[in-house]
């Protein structure tokens, strides 16, 4: 996977998208990247179906729209002169943010899309699973949703791997994001035909063997990977865990306080290419992380 020298974000100056423009600042001074950030207009589409309604106050209350964005607008300007080691630039853009992002993510060449979530508003926790699969597939650059506030680095990244060839990215990716940070590898295994062993009647005994073969398999192709990845040994832990993936996830993202999980994404089906997989969306939507999905470049998708 090429560095990371273009970060996109788009803002509409709402706290999630802010959240957003932060963590974007921060990641392209570790990444010595370009941070392009578009501010949309979408928020002012809004008043003119209020006109009626609002009557004579529609000129009043656009113009304290206008300027309480302008002011937030500033403000992040601010912060761009005040950040003089990061090349960033801002451009006013029409339309909302989720239709904003893949058109300038091609203009402007991005290798890496941040996309503020927000969890109060149910319109957009239905619309980003869909915007992160059209730009993975328009894109097939890391989308990184940004849930929390911006503290600094990352310092504590869970990966789930399934040794699928997305694996061996995902995990440079989140190196390059984070050098400093201590990396937590899962794998989630299950014992072949365990379903079938057990109604043909094999024993407990022999089954939880069968798991603890496949849990040492797992643990010995896990370090392998970790290093073909360039990690050394002080780089990472292992976790190995039996059971459902999503669930699991999001119990050892919650017991190693993770900031960040990095998850890959196989493009497969085309059915599958309309929603994401039901393991990534849960983790998107439950996690109080921030969670950063990486695309497989060399993969195609079947018809």
């Amino acid at each position: 996977m090429k560095p990371v020298k273009n970060i996109l974000t788009a803002t509409d100056l709402s706290d999630a998208s802010s959240h957003a423009v932060e963590r974007g600042f921060e990641l392209a001074k570790n990444c010595n990247a370009h941070f392009s950030i578009i501010y949309t207009l979408g928020m002012n589409t809004f008043l003119f179906p209020l006109r009626r309604l609002l009557g004579q106050n529609t000129a009043r209350m656009t113009r304290k729209v206008l300027y309480e964005q302008m002011t937030a607008f500033q403000n992040i300007a601010d912060k761009s002169a005040q950040n003089p080691e990061t090349r960033s630039s801002l451009q006013l853009a029409p339309g909302l943010v989720l239709s904003t992002i893949p058109r300038f993510a091609e203009a402007v060449n991005a290798d890496m899309i941040l996309i503020g979530f927000c969890t109060q508003s149910i319109i957009h926790r239905l619309t980003i699973g869909f915007t992160v699969t059209h730009l993975l597939r328009k894109r097939k650059a890391p989308i990184l949703i940004v849930k929390t506030p911006c503290a600094g680095a990352y310092k504590k990244i869970l990966i789930p791997v399934d040794f699928s060839p997305i694996a061996e990215p995902a995990i440079r990716m989140a190196k390059e994001m984070a050098p400093e940070a201590d990396i937590v590898l899962l794998n989630i295994f299950g014992v072949p035909f365990e379903g079938m062993l057990r109604r043909a009647g094999v024993a407990d005994d022999l089954i939880c063997q069968y798991r603890a073969e496949a849990k040492k398999r797992a643990t010995l192709q896990i370090c392998k990977l970790a290093h073909q990845a360039g990690l050394s040994s002080a780089d990472f832990s292992v976790a190995i865990e039996h059971g459902d993936a999503a669930e699991i996830i999001l119990e050892q993202a919650s017991y190693y306080n993770s900031d960040l999980i990095v998850m890959g994404k196989q493009r497969t089906h085309l059915a599958e290419e309309l929603l994401l997989r039901s393991v990534t969306k849960k983790v998107i939507s439950d996690a109080n992380a921030d969670i950063l999905v990486v695309a497989d470049r060399h993969s195609t998708a079947s018809s």
